[in-house]
């Protein structure tokens, strides 16, 4: 969830293991900071702490895989989606059997730590974002709680969950996320 570390493993993934990384939140800022027709509503959402339309997040992914599929990558991380049983359905029906999930990580830890480090990330200028602000923190933090259930749901189901505790050390944590990838080749 939020604060849980998904950027810093992310990177240590495309580091480490030579993933390549999308962040569904990125690519939203990315195309609010086009001013195309859907930034508005991007900007919106994110100041609310809601989910942005599924259509969008999805399209804007597929496109982003189609892109880099051509130059021959096919190891993907997506950080920060599904957030929404709305955003796993709209990826089902969008990507078929075009892209074959391997497993999702949800990290995991104490609100209290999670609610910190958004807030010391709010406070260096180099990291702040827009939704760093105490009052979107708390939103954010309780809106993951409840809209991540669901979608954990759908991929326990299908054998897919992997939970990683975000507590510890950036090397501890990755060790657990790298024990969470273990993926056939």
């Amino acid at each position: 969830g939020p604060g849980s570390g998904k950027g810093t493993q992310c990177d240590l993934i495309v580091e480490q293991l030579g993933w390549s990384h999308m962040s569904a939140g990125e690519l939203l800022r990315q195309e609010r900071k086009k001013g195309g027709p859907t930034a508005e509503l991007i900007e919106e959402c994110m100041q609310s702490a809601t989910i942005v339309p599924a259509m969008i997040t999805v399209k804007l992914l597929v496109a982003e895989i189609k892109k880099r599929h051509q130059i021959g990558i096919s190891r993907f991380l997506i950080d920060g989606f599904p957030r929404s049983v709305e955003n796993a359905e709209a990826w089902d029906a969008m990507t078929g059997d075009f892209v074959k999930v391997a497993c999702a990580i949800s990290l995991e830890g104490d609100q209290e730590e999670l609610r910190r480090r958004l807030l010391q990330r709010g406070q260096n200028a180099a990291e702040a974002r827009s939704d760093d602000s105490a009052e979107v923190i708390e939103r954010r933090l309780r809106n993951h709680d409840d809209q991540a259930k669901p979608v954990k749901a759908i991929f326990s189901s299908r054998q897919l969950l992997k939970v990683v505790d975000a507590m510890g050390t950036q090397e501890e944590v990755f060790g657990r996320v790298q024990q969470a990838l273990t993926l056939p080749e």
